[in-house]
């Protein structure tokens, strides 16, 4: 949807993905139909009209119970980091579940998505930016949750530590990386950290960093025309040569072929089937869609009947303290300006 990929929007019918996880922040809104999303050892059902946010790093599946329409919309993790600030914050909206709160300005802000997305009735995508800031604005205010407490200790939850680790990586991901001095901050061996970091994600430390400044790095692959070293040493690679080594163990082929091969594509949105768009459309066309629309205003103007303008900005000037005005480069000024302005009233203080 746009350079550095801060958001990406698709649909998808009967969607289904195996257990995985991605650092992106994942909101799933349902357009129509059943799915299940597997967390951990809890399975939740969601139906028509049900978002459910998947924090980052987070492993799960998606089945689809129901023949089923499901927009996905991801957040970048850069985009959070940025924002939130805390490195333990993460979202709390299940709307299949939590009946304690109200969901309507999120599925409103859904649907206005949707129907955007398959609609594309403006010229550019200011218009989707700002429904998905409104809709991330929604989710900070009203299901983000964080710990304020000062420090973590043993007994605090492990995906609120993994949430720490994964902010302390994609803030620091340009700069050294130490587990050890991560450790020290949250009271804990980096032993033990590294244990519970493997065991949430399934991926070693020193591997998940590589594959953050990967990520990270690809963007500069795609969007920018910086060589190799410049995009290595921006993305936390020692060399070029360490940047390419590692680039080509995950994706099986080096940074330049990568940009050859990957830049003239860098459009991959899913495509959305004509039955959907015109399912969307129809159901999801609001009264009020005017609002997006700019209608013709005509105004008329009696040039036979005038006033003259009196001007008033020049009645009165700012000049400053009051010693100021003992001055002579003061005096001299307000003299000036007097007479340029025709001021009656200077104000001191």
């Amino acid at each position: 949807m746009n350079s550095f990929n801060q958001f990406k929007v698709n649909i998808y019918r009967d969607m289904s993905e195996s257990q995985h996880l991605h650092t992106d922040v994942e909101l799933l809104y349902v357009v129509e139909g059943s799915i299940n999303i597997k967390i951990k050892d809890a399975v939740f059902t969601l139906k028509r009209d049900d978002v459910f946010v998947i924090n980052s790093s987070i492993q799960h599946s998606i089945e689809t119970v129901e023949k089923s329409i499901v927009c996905s919309i991801m957040y970048d993790y850069q985009i959070l980091v940025h924002i939130l600030k805390k490195p333990n914050s993460f979202f709390m909206c299940n709307s299949s579940v939590d009946k304690s709160k109200s969901y309507n300005e999120i599925i409103r802000l859904c649907r206005d998505v949707v129907y955007q997305h398959v609609a594309s009735i403006k010229k550019t995508d200011s218009l989707m930016y700002s429904m998905l800031y409104k809709l991330l604005d929604e989710l900070v205010e009203h299901h983000m949750v964080d710990d304020t407490n000062s420090e973590i200790s043993e007994n605090h939850d492990a995906d609120e530590k993994l949430q720490i680790i994964i902010h302390y990586v994609h803030t620091n991901y340009q700069d050294g990386i130490s587990l050890s001095d991560l450790a020290k901050q949250m009271y804990t061996s980096t032993s033990t950290l590294s244990r519970l970091f493997k065991k949430q994600t399934g991926t070693y430390f020193a591997e998940y960093v590589n594959q953050v400044r990967t990520r990270y790095a690809i963007d500069e692959l795609l969007y920018t025309e910086k060589n190799m070293t410049k995009i290595a040493m921006d993305c936390g690679f020692s060399n070029a040569s360490a940047f390419t080594k590692v680039f080509r163990e995950i994706y099986n082929m080096a940074p330049t072929e990568y940009r050859q091969k990957m830049k003239g594509n860098v459009k991959n949105e899913v495509q959305v089937d004509d039955d959907i768009k015109e399912k969307i459309q129809a159901e999801f066309k609001r009264p009020d869609e005017d609002e997006y629309q700019v209608a013709p205003v005509e105004t008329i103007v009696d040039v036979q009947n005038t006033t003259e303008l009196k001007r008033c900005w020049n009645k009165l000037i700012n000049v400053g303290f009051i010693h100021d005005v003992l001055r002579a480069n003061t005096q001299y000024h307000i003299e000036y300006l007097h007479k340029e302005l025709g001021f009656t009233y200077a104000r001191i203080w």
